[in-house]
């Protein structure tokens, strides 16, 4: 005797299948896959809240990134491939020294120098103090930094 079978069984069925095979196609890509070296950031760099130069290089800083334009090339820094903070409140060159300060909301400071990122944490890991931090501005006078906060 042959039975009917309930055509919910049968798109049950016939779905299941489907997605096995999908699943497949699917594992047989990442199988292929190529591996990646490094990760690429996806951060908008078409608004621009600081600039600064220092002799032919300029520095665009957004809130999360940084762009460094030299000769008609580009660099561009994240906290993905050197730059220490995120949400970037201020930026200014200082030509005696040949850096670039960065101030971010949370009191971290970066220094660019030659290419190369130095990170201060001294206005971050302060325990005397617990309110804002943010660096708002810098000054340069007779080879010292002057970092404007909120405290």
């Amino acid at each position: 005797m042959i039975r009917r079978i309930s055509p919910k069984i049968l798109l049950t069925l016939f779905t299941a299948l489907l997605l096995g095979l999908q699943a497949q196609a699917q594992s047989d890509k990442v199988r292929g896959a190529e591996p990646f070296d490094f990760w690429v950031d996806h951060l908008p760099y078409n608004s621009f809240y600081h600039i600064a130069a220092l002799d032919d290089r300029t520095f665009a800083a957004t809130e999360n990134s940084l762009l460094i334009v030299h000769q008609g090339e580009y660099e561009r820094l994240s906290r993905i491939n050197g730059l220490t903070g995120s949400n970037i409140t201020a930026l200014a060159s200082d030509e005696n020294s040949q850096t670039v300060w960065i101030g971010y909301a949370n009191g971290r400071l970066d220094i660019w120098e030659n290419g190369a990122i130095k990170s201060i944490v001294d206005i971050v890991e302060t325990p005397s103090y617990t309110g804002l931090k943010q660096v708002n501005d810098f000054a340069f006078y007779n080879g010292k930094a002057y970092v404007a906060t909120d405290f």
